[in-house]
């Protein structure tokens, strides 16, 4: 995967890459991603958090909650991120996949300071 950037960070931006090319999940919904919401034995990913202007919550209509088809391929993807995670030892199933949002979320800014 092209867009992977080399480095320390780099299973986690090709794991990141390809669940959101093979699944359609929007930004906010990888962000918030946790280990419990990938349901390896029915090939599924729940998606139950959003991440919002820097802050976690639902999402914003019933039907936004939902499970989408993962692919043996994002699975693969998914299952050597976890196995290679310097944090395994201290992962839960309750633990965000992208341990650290930051590197993505940018600054947080205020809703007065974002022009149209």
């Amino acid at each position: 995967m092209a867009a992977a950037q080399p480095g320390e960070y780099e299973a986690l931006d090709r794991a990141l890459y390809r669940t959101a090319a093979m699944t359609g999940l929007r930004q906010g919904e990888l962000i918030a991603l946790r280990w419990r919401d990938v349901d390896w034995h029915a090939a599924r990913i729940r998606v139950r958090q959003n991440y919002v202007r820097g802050e976690f919550g639902t999402p914003k209509s019933c039907r936004s909650t939902r499970s989408v088809p993962m692919a043996d391929v994002v699975g693969g993807e998914l299952d050597r991120l976890y196995r290679a995670s310097a944090l395994r030892a201290m992962t839960s199933w309750y633990s965000p996949i992208l341990a650290r949002v930051a590197r993505w979320s940018g600054p947080r800014c205020s809703a007065g300071s974002v022009t149209r």
